[in-house]
């Protein structure tokens, strides 16, 4: 297998060197760990789910987490292979940053690290008109988690799928937007 693109680098490490704690990260005092092969699966979940939610190439997905986690890294995996464009928002900027980032990208959804985040996107969200949904890592009460989105792409059936749009993928397709202040 070549690498030509970000995600082509977890079926690469997979195929060549499986890992059984590809990556860790500690929750509530604990390290978990998750293997190679766990890290695809839920990709390939996530990617299922989405499509699911009807994301398509090219539409936007922002990331926010105010610590580094193994879920940012899935999503972005997951994102990336179906030709959607990963949107990593920077936790400790204005809510009016927010505004401008999710308007001006296009944000359909949102996957937030824990409540202080919902609570931030969720001030904006009824000025972002493409906004169709934010979830989080963290247990929320009352929060859409993104464990439903494994869930939705629990059913491999439209594995295929994901194969096509990542087969379709260039190495000139856009993958991330970042925006920088100033």
């Amino acid at each position: 297998m070549t690498i030509k693109r970000i995600f082509d680098f977890a079926r690469h490490a997979l195929e060549n060197y499986p890992q059984d704690d590809m990556f860790i990260t500690k929750y509530h005092g604990e390290w978990q760990k998750i293997s190679t092969k766990e890290f695809v699966d839920q990709g390939n979940k996530i990617s299922r789910g989405l499509l699911k939610l009807g994301i398509k190439p090219s539409d936007k997905i922002a990331l926010i987490t105010t610590a580094t986690r193994t879920e940012w890294a899935v999503m972005d995996f997951g994102i990336s292979q179906i030709g959607a464009v990963s949107v990593p928002v920077y936790p400790t900027i204005s809510p009016e940053d927010y505004d401008f980032i999710f308007n001006n990208a296009d944000v359909q959804y949102c996957f937030v690290s824990d409540r202080e985040l919902l609570d931030k996107v969720n001030k904006i969200k009824p000025n972002v008109s493409s906004l169709k949904g934010v979830f989080t890592f963290d247990q929320v009460d009352g929060a859409a988690n993104w464990n439903e989105i494994l869930d939705l792409g629990s059913d491999e059936a439209t594995q295929s799928e994901v194969a096509d749009l990542s087969n379709s993928i260039n190495t000139e397709d856009l993958a991330t937007i970042i925006y920088t202040s100033g």
